[in-house]
């Protein structure tokens, strides 16, 4: 601990201090649990993590294509969209446009003549342009329900970081923002070493911008 206070002191500026935080992290880890789901996405791979999302909402699905085909006959499906005359699109975004700081899906939601609601998803499964490589249609039969609150409350999560440094000390931070920034928050350092430095550190930073760079900086 001595020996770590007297390095610190060497550096004089955010930027230095910073690396030398980054210098020292053993393991590190960052997740996004959605509750709703029962899952958690590595984060740090984000390959993995769109195609365990993209499984993971298939196996949610309550509507299969061959449902759907039965319940509106001559339903035209296409690759990220339906069309059918008793179907009406009444909403349609993308987790883009919120800055979503998880794994990207494009939603479409219907309403037929009865007030059934249908859901569907597509996710952003390739590493490229956010216009294009989306997987299979998945759909969701949300009845009487928004399909666009259903979509939210599916894609909502809670981003943990977890830090090991150097000396053993680790800590813990989460964020309960999933779009735009992250806002994190460390709730937990265990160990008086180098993580109880970190979040001394880190409490110094008066921008919530640097606090969530700071965070993100030892996982990278």
């Amino acid at each position: 601990m001595k020996r770590y206070k007297k390095r610190f002191k060497e550096y004089s500026r955010n930027d230095e201090q910073l690396q030398y935080f980054i210098d020292n992290v053993k393991k590190s880890s960052k997740e996004m649990m959605l509750s709703e789901l029962g899952i958690s996405l590595d984060l740090t791979n984000w390959k993995k993590a769109k195609i365990q999302f993209e499984k993971e909402l298939q196996k949610a699905s309550d509507l299969s294509e061959r449902e759907l085909i039965n319940r509106y006959p001559g339903i035209d499906i296409d690759y990220m969209h339906i069309e059918h005359p008793d179907l009406e699109e009444i909403f349609a975004d993308n987790t883009y446009n919120w800055s979503y700081l998880g794994v990207d899906v494009n939603m479409r939601g219907y309403q037929d003549s009865s007030g059934n609601h249908i859901l569907l998803l597509n996710v952003h499964t390739s590493m490229g342009d956010i216009r294009g490589g989306y997987g299979d249609n998945i759909y969701f039969d949300t009845g009487k329900h928004s399909p666009s609150q259903i979509a939210i409350e599916m894609l909502h999560g809670l981003i943990t970081v977890i830090v090991t440094f150097t000396d053993r000390s680790y800590l813990i931070a989460d964020s309960q923002q999933d779009s735009d920034v992250e806002y994190y928050e460390i709730y937990q350092v265990k160990g008086k070493g180098i993580a109880q430095e970190f979040e001394d550190y880190f409490n110094s930073l008066s921008d919530r911008s640097d606090r969530d760079e700071a965070i993100n900086s030892l996982v990278e």
